[in-house]
């Protein structure tokens, strides 16, 4: 989905040249990843953690795109292992279930793509699974919750500001070329 402010400016415009769009801020980094449901169970004794795991990946082994997932999860003395997602077909046979897993299982939701900001990581840890990997990357984090926007940037803003103003239906955008003018 492209965001109201990638949107370009009708062509019926004719002072209007089109050029490369080149956004302020990324709408990834205004917004938080898209979630994904997966079932949680809660392992009866952590000590047979090492005859859970081979056996949950023959049903659903853990995929490369959710390397920034960690499937386990301890705290207060208890182990949580995410088993797979809520729309999966197959499942654990029961008798499997009851022996590792306490009763009930529960749906929780973790982020498909791994954070980019701080505080995306900090939302998805409070909100949803908090055993998620996030490598900080301080440039990142800089160039985009720090910008300090350039006086060309803060012109831009508030042409566009002007225009959702004057004419809130429709949807502008702001177009630079190659030499951001």
């Amino acid at each position: 989905m492209i965001s109201p402010v990638k949107r370009l400016c009708s062509s019926s415009s004719s002072s209007l040249v089109k050029r490369q769009w080149h956004p302020i801020v990324d709408d990834d980094y205004l917004r938080l990843p898209n979630l994904q449901s997966m079932i949680v169970a809660r392992v009866k004794d952590r000590r047979l953690t090492s005859d859970i795991l081979p056996s949950i990946n023959k049903i659903y082994p853990w995929p490369n795109s959710l390397k920034h997932v960690r499937r386990l999860h301890q705290h207060d003395n208890q182990l949580d292992i995410l088993l797979y997602p809520s729309s999966f077909l197959s499942s654990i046979e029961k008798s499997q279930f009851e022996k590792y897993f306490e009763n009930e299982t529960r749906l929780i939701n973790i982020p498909e793509n791994p954070c980019l900001l701080k505080w995306q990581y900090d939302i998805c840890i409070n909100q949803y699974w908090p055993n998620l990997a996030f490598r900080e990357n301080k440039i990142l984090e800089q160039s985009q919750l720090n910008k300090d926007l350039t006086e060309q940037d803060e012109i831009s803003l508030d042409l566009l500001q002007k225009i959702q103003e004057n004419d809130k239906e429709s949807h502008c955008a702001i177009i630079v070329d190659n030499e951001r003018k």
